[in-house]
């Protein structure tokens, strides 16, 4: 009998112990799998931790300052119900000491203190229920404690974008305005420079046309004069030779005057050679003026032609400065036009924000407005305060 019991006992705890085993292994594959899925998941929930922590922070702080201003509200309505409470009972105290009170009256002051207390029956009721619809919403103002802490989030962000669009607008004006600038003083220079080029080529012309000129003639003016004086010169010394051909046969009478005259011809002569010297250096200076007027003439002409290339250059530097001065302020504006394109869609987010965020205080406002504004410990106070004022008053 006693093996058949044990037995019986064993079944049981053989049954329970397979069950415990399977329960153990379930759990085991269910740790296996949350293991795995938490591996793969870990940073994700980090990151949903993260979210839920600053929700949590912020749901946290709203419900504190929504607690003091109810616990602030409850303590002046209990303050104002412990005076009433207190002149109540110098009321009463007073209609006691005095005697004056008429039984009628205390009967209906008694009716008055049971209606009162069957207001604040109904009160505690309609309090307890405003708890509970609280309570049920209490999801609902999370969830819409969540919307605004998202919104002021994304409003913190619309507007950190609209300052940075500002910057940019500005940054983008100062841009346009140092271009525009750099442009109005690269044409102010470029007309200068065309204006003192045009200048310096007439000058140039003109200075080449009347100096060369000058000096050419001068020069082939001078020429004629040391070739007529050579002339001249030899002319006399040919007729003073023949005349003193002509006259050597004259006798002694004439010898002195030969003697002063061959004197006269060698001093002649050597004047002569002189001169001939002086028109030979004279020529030769000539001949080197002339080669280098030539040189000048040819050097001339290469600086025209290489102030020619340098101004066609120069004027395609300056078209292709324009118009990269052009594209860019054209690339300016458009950027501009888009960045205040970009601004006024900002601004109209930004406002379409603000009025969700109206709407979801709005919301949060009614939302709030359900809640009671009794404390269930104050009104258990006040509600024995009043009944031991009933016992004490309903014996008249």
């Amino acid at each position: 009998m006693n093996s058949f019991n044990e037995h019986v006992t064993v079944l049981p705890l053989l049954a329970e112990n397979e069950a415990l085993k399977k329960q153990l292994t379930t759990a085991q594959e269910a740790v296996q799998t949350a293991s795995e899925s938490s591996k793969v998941s870990s940073s994700e929930l980090m990151a949903e931790n993260e979210t839920l922590k600053n929700r949590l922070a912020s749901a946290e702080a709203l419900q504190r300052s929504f607690e003091n201003s109810k616990i602030a509200e409850l303590m002046e309505e209990t303050q104002n119900l412990k005076k009433q409470l207190e002149s109540a009972n110098e009321a009463y105290q007073n209609a006691w000491e005095s005697g004056k009170v008429a039984a009628a009256e205390l009967v209906a002051e008694n009716k008055s203190l049971k209606n009162q207390l069957v207001s604040a029956e109904e009160a505690l009721k309609r309090a307890s229920e405003s708890n509970k619809k609280a309570s049920q919403q209490s999801a609902k103002e999370v969830e819409l404690h969540q919307l605004v802490g998202d919104l002021t989030r994304k409003l913190e962000i619309v507007e950190r974008a609209r300052r940075d669009q500002e910057f940019g607008l500005d940054r983008l004006q100062a841009q346009l305005g140092r271009v525009t600038e750099e442009l109005t003083d690269t044409q102010r220079k470029l007309a200068h420079s065309e204006n003192a080029l045009q200048s310096s080529q007439s000058q140039l012309q003109t200075e080449n046309s009347f100096q060369y000129g000058e000096k050419l003639n001068k020069y082939l003016g001078l020429l004629k004069q040391l070739k007529d004086s050579l002339d001249e010169e030899q002319s006399r010394c040919n007729s003073l030779g023949s005349w003193l051909n002509l006259t050597a046969q004259s006798g002694d009478v004439m010898e002195f005057e030969i003697s002063e005259l061959r004197r006269l011809l060698q001093e002649e002569q050597e004047h002569s050679v002189k001169m001939k010297t002086c028109l030979y250096s004279a020529v030769t200076m000539i001949h080197e003026i002339l080669s280098d007027f030539k040189s000048l003439g040819e050097e001339l002409e290469k600086v025209r032609a290489d102030h020619a290339v340098k101004e066609s250059h120069s004027l395609a530097y300056d078209e292709m400065q324009k118009k990269g001065f052009r594209e860019r302020l054209d690339s300016l504006t458009a950027k501009l036009v888009e960045k205040e394109e970009a601004l006024a869609i900002s601004q109209r987010h930004l406002a379409s924000l603000h009025e969700a965020v109206r709407l979801q205080n709005a919301e949060k406002e009614g939302a709030f407005s359900f809640l009671g504004i009794y404390g269930s410990g104050e009104v258990k106070v006040l509600k024995e305060q009043v009944k031991n004022l009933s016992d004490e008053v309903h014996p008249f």
